[in-house]
């Protein structure tokens, strides 16, 4: 390849570089802008053992008044509540809980879809 071969290709390359550098930051501010919470964001494991209560109560808290809290895969153990404020939405979430604990809806309009919930006890 010779050099004008080589700088014809250059904007090309220099636009594939820039999406793969920007294209999380621009999924972040996205979902900033959507209120869109990734409970892993919030320090949450996933891996059905290290305790996830203290991420997830920290995203639904970051959603107040407003927000969509995700899962995004894995088993998050809860051993405390986890309470819902006002106008949130909890999605795609695979809460393994122990004892008489889960979510508690505070508030008004929140709901809960695609999440699954299973008492320690019941887990494979």
């Amino acid at each position: 390849m010779n050099r004008r071969d080589f700088l014809k290709l250059l904007p090309k390359a220099g636009v594939a570089l820039a999406v793969a550098i920007y294209l999380p930051e621009a999924k972040r501010q996205v979902a900033k802008r959507w209120h869109i919470f990734n409970i892993k964001d919030f320090g949450a494991v996933g891996d059905g053992k290290a305790d996830d209560t203290a991420a997830i109560q920290a995203a639904v808290d970051a959603a107040r008044n407003g927000g969509t809290i995700v899962g995004s895969g894995g088993i998050y153990r809860i051993t405390a509540p986890v309470v819902l404020h006002g106008h949130t939405h909890l999605r795609d979430v695979h809460a393994l809980v122990e004892g008489d604990v889960g979510f508690q809806l505070e508030g008004s309009w929140n709901t809960i879809s695609n999440t699954q919930i299973t008492p320690v006890e019941d887990a494979p």
